[in-house]
C-alpha cells in the first residue's frame, strides 16, 4: 500500500526517501477519519430521536420565552420572525440555510418581505428532537432574539 510518487526513491524507500513514509500517512488518515464519521454518524442518530416527555417540556418552555409556540395538530413548532426590510430577512435566511444544511435538517419556512415563518418538526422520527431545538436557538440568535 505505499504510495511511490514523485520524490519516491528508486529502492522503495517511500516518499522522499523516508522509509514507510507514505505508508504512515495512509494509516492515520485512516485511523482518525473513521472514527470521527462513526461518531458523526451515531450523533445524527441520537438527535433525530424523538424527544423524551421530560426534555421536550423544558425545551418547549425555554423557545416558549422567545416567541416559539406549538402547531395545533402536529408535533412541531412554530414562529413568525420580523425584520426591518427584505434583505435583512434574506441575510438571516441564508445564514439559517447554511446552519441547516450543515446539519442536515431543513426548515419549513415561508417569506413575504420582512416576515419569515418558520416550522421547525423532524420527518424522520416523525416529531420534534434535539436538531429542531438546536435548530430553533440558532435561528433566535442569528435574529438577535
Amino acid at each position: 500500500l505505499c504510495h511511490r510518487g514523485p520524490g519516491a526513491s528508486p529502492a522503495g524507500g517511500g516518499l522522499r526517501g523516508r522509509p514507510g513514509w507514505s505508508m504512515l500517512l495512509a494509516q492515520r488518515t485512516r485511523v482518525a477519519w473513521v472514527p470521527s464519521v462513526v461518531r458523526r454518524a451515531a450523533t445524527v442518530m441520537a438527535t433525530r430521536a424523538p424527544l423524551e416527555p421530560a426534555a421536550r417540556d423544558a425545551a418547549l418552555a425555554t423557545l416558549a420565552r422567545s416567541g416559539w409556540g406549538v402547531v395545533d395538530g402536529r408535533d412541531a413548532i412554530h414562529k413568525t420572525f420580523t425584520f426591518d426590510n427584505f434583505t435583512d430577512a434574506f441575510g438571516w435566511m441564508t445564514k439559517c440555510a447554511i446552519a441547516a444544511e450543515k446539519a442536515n435538517h431543513h426548515p419549513e419556512w415561508f417569506n413575504v418581505y420582512n416576515r419569515v415563518e418558520v416550522t421547525l418538526t423532524t420527518h424522520d422520527c416523525d416529531g420534534l428532537s434535539e436538531l429542531d431545538i438546536r435548530l430553533a436557538k440558532k435561528m433566535d440568535a442569528y435574529a438577535g432574539a
